[in-house]
């Protein structure tokens, strides 16, 4: 299924399974206007070039939850990207330069569901290639996710819940090196809550995966998980499980799948958060989401979360550490580690670094921050290494209730072992926004 049917297919299941209604849609435009100053839009060491570019984006954010048959959210818009001096780089197709995130639940029967999801977006291609934060084009591609589950839950007991149900994946890149990809699949899981905070989770999973640049396979996978509330300041997780896959093209892989992760509300400081989360699990280009992470669901804050399209099966361990605060001002430090080995390739990468984000309200109507990601990346076979370094400051006016005006700067640095990978990058901008 391509990107040009998941919306329209999300929009006919939602309205044949309910009514309309006015009464509960709420929508919400906008649009945003910025001016950046790039000086290295290519991001090359040398022959630099550099440009001005204009970006437009309406965008509109709609919710429809008309009773208690259907939830709907949707953040849908565009940025279209003109360049002052590098007219051959504008970005004014509606296909091309499209965003997307829909979640819907419909509930057509009592205890029945059926979860959507469609996110269209630009990622990276490859995280050993040339890439940066604000960079629009250079190693980025389109891609579209979409996933519609149908399911039923049943209670067994008071305590005791199961839910049972069937899964279809899809994935869609704009470039050939893209490693598109369907899914089909079924799933059961059996929870029990218990009255001293414990929650207990049993899951079997089986999907047959369909990627076309690399093995078919059919996975199974039994895990049991839990998570359990010490206190009112601490709770801890984690879960270990067996993973079965038959693939087409290899041998056939076995892997132990767990996670373990606590998260410790610190009382002196008021309204702070310390978290450690650890798994060792499997994924195909991050579509996957293994049975275990359904206690708790934890992302780095890493450029794209280091994936790359092009890869299939692989097995990754990853470690986040993560605090936060939130009364006076937000700050979020993450110390993270990812390390990724493909099953049908030598390819391994590791990615281990930190990152940090601050803001604070100056006053009423202003407010200031600056962010930080440091990257140490280390690439085999070849045992290539790269050090990349991101810094960025902005302020934020809130003109009116409606109007809101920001600049900022950022400054971008790769230092890789093949000079080629090197580059550095400034860029400035002013930007105004208006929700109507």
């Amino acid at each position: 299924m391509k990107k040009y049917y998941c919306f329209g297919l999300v929009i006919a299941t939602v309205l044949t399974l309910t009514s309309f209604s006015f009464a509960e849609f709420s929508i919400m435009p906008s649009i945003s206007v910025s001016e950046k100053y790039n000086d290295n839009i290519f991001l090359t060491q040398t022959d630099r070039e550099d440009d001005f570019i204009t970006t437009i984006s309406p965008a509109v954010i709609l919710e429809y939850r008309p009773s208690t048959y259907l939830d709907m959210s949707l953040d849908y818009g565009f940025n279209f990207r003109i360049y002052a001096d590098h007219s051959e780089l504008n970005d004014t197709s509606f296909r091309e330069t499209q965003h997307a995130d829909l979640t819907a639940q419909v509930r057509p029967l009592d205890r029945v569901f059926v979860d959507i999801t469609d996110t269209y977006r630009r990622v990276r291609v490859d995280v050993r290639d040339i890439t940066a934060p604000d960079n629009e084009f250079e190693n980025m591609t389109d891609s579209n996710d979409f996933m519609i589950s149908p399911y039923v839950e049943l209670p067994l007991t008071s305590t005791l819940m199961s839910r049972f149900g069937y899964r279809y994946l899809n994935r869609w890149y704009r470039v050939d090196e893209g490693n598109d990809a369907t899914g089909n699949g079924a799933f059961v899981t059996v929870s029990n809550t218990f009255p001293f905070g414990l929650i207990l989770f049993f899951q079997y999973d089986f999907l047959a995966y369909r990627p076309e640049l690399t093995s078919d396979y059919d996975r199974h996978s039994v895990s049991i998980s839990a998570s359990y509330q010490v206190g009112p300041y601490l709770i801890i997780q984690g879960g270990y499980g067996r993973a079965f896959i038959d693939m087409t093209s290899e041998s056939d892989k076995r892997f132990n799948i767990w996670n373990a992760g606590a998260d410790y509300k610190i009382a002196a400081l008021g309204d702070a958060t310390f978290g450690i989360y650890y798994t060792s699990s499997f994924s195909d280009g991050d579509i996957l989401a293994n049975s275990i992470r359904e206690v708790s669901e934890r992302g780095t804050l890493a450029l794209d979360d280091g994936r790359s399209v092009t890869t299939g099966l692989k097995k990754t361990k990853r470690l986040d550490l993560m605090f936060t605060v939130t009364k006076e001002y937000e700050l979020t430090v993450n110390p993270f580690y990812i390390k990724d080995d493909e099953l049908e390739t030598a390819r391994e990468d590791k990615i281990t670094g930190v990152h940090a984000d601050i803001s604070k309200p100056l006053t009423i109507n202003l407010k200031a921050g600056i962010d930080a990601l440091l990257e140490w990346q280390k690439f085999s076979p070849d045992d290539e290494k790269v050090r990349f370094y991101s810094l960025g400051s902005q302020i934020e006016y809130l003109v009116s209730q409606s109007i809101t005006a920001s600049a900022g700067y950022r400054y971008n640095k790769r230092d890789a072992e093949i000079d080629s990978g090197d580059y550095h990058n400034n860029i400035v901008w002013l930007s105004a926004k208006v929700i109507f």
